[in-house]
């Protein structure tokens, strides 16, 4: 059987690895009238990560990561696979190489490596990212600790929208570490993270709410946040 992509020319593989890559999502997401397969999902992925597309290198490893999400764990794969699509300059995939360097799953840990990979990443712009590199220089892992670098970098993915980004620089403005201390910042901010269901954000803005801390008290919405956070955790 002729290999997929034989005799296809270059823009006609990258247009038929977009269109597996397409296909796979659905399949994944059991969206436009298609049930949830992973298992075709992954072949998809497989199909159109071979034609050297990064997006899809990058979802299926993401399914090797996970396990049982049509193929089974395998780290070691999964690495790989983000590495190919690093090489590519996908930034979603040097984030998620980076935590797969972090917590050392299919390599061998080093917060060097990882924050090196989360600064190419944040350097496209990928909000992840960011965040995961202000930690790194928050709390000097891998690089040198330097807080107000880390409130930069929080700021920059919180105004992406990134709820644990949010929650952080929140914790900066409290604790006046990076930024000046302003509690109602930090409430503003922590109310955003806890819109997202960050756990974290809906305690902390709780105690605010219970004290009146940054914001006007409120005894029953303090009582609200508290149970949304303690769901996450039982």
């Amino acid at each position: 059987q002729r290999a997929r992509g034989a005799g296809l020319g270059r823009v006609e593989m990258a247009s038929e690895a977009i269109r597996l890559y397409n296909l796979g999502l659905r399949y994944a997401e059991g969206s436009n009238g298609l049930a949830q397969d992973w298992a075709v999902a992954a072949r998809l992925y497989r199909q159109a990560a071979d034609l050297g597309d990064a997006a899809a290198q990058c979802s299926l490893a993401r399914c090797y990561e996970m396990g049982g999400q049509g193929v089974d764990e395998d780290q070691a794969m999964a690495v790989q696979l983000y590495k190919q699509a690093a090489a590519q300059g996908f930034a979603r995939a040097m984030c998620n190489l980076g935590s797969m360097y972090e917590l050392g799953r299919g390599v061998e840990h080093s917060m060097v490596k990882a924050a090196r990979l989360y600064k190419q990443a944040a350097k496209l712009g990928h909000a992840r990212a960011l965040c995961n590199l202000g930690y790194c220089f928050a709390s000097g892992s891998g690089v040198a600790l330097d807080l107000d670098e880390a409130a930069r970098l929080y700021k920059q993915a919180a105004e992406q929208g990134n709820g644990k980004a949010q929650f952080n620089l929140g914790a900066a403005f409290m604790q006046g570490k990076g930024v000046p201390q302003d509690h109602k910042q930090a409430a503003r901010l922590w109310r955003q993270a806890a819109e997202q269901g960050i756990a974290g954000a809906q305690f902390a803005l709780g105690s605010y709410l219970e004290a009146g801390q940054g914001l006007a008290e409120d005894h029953p919405e303090a009582a609200r946040l508290y149970g949304l956070a303690a769901e996450q955790v039982m």
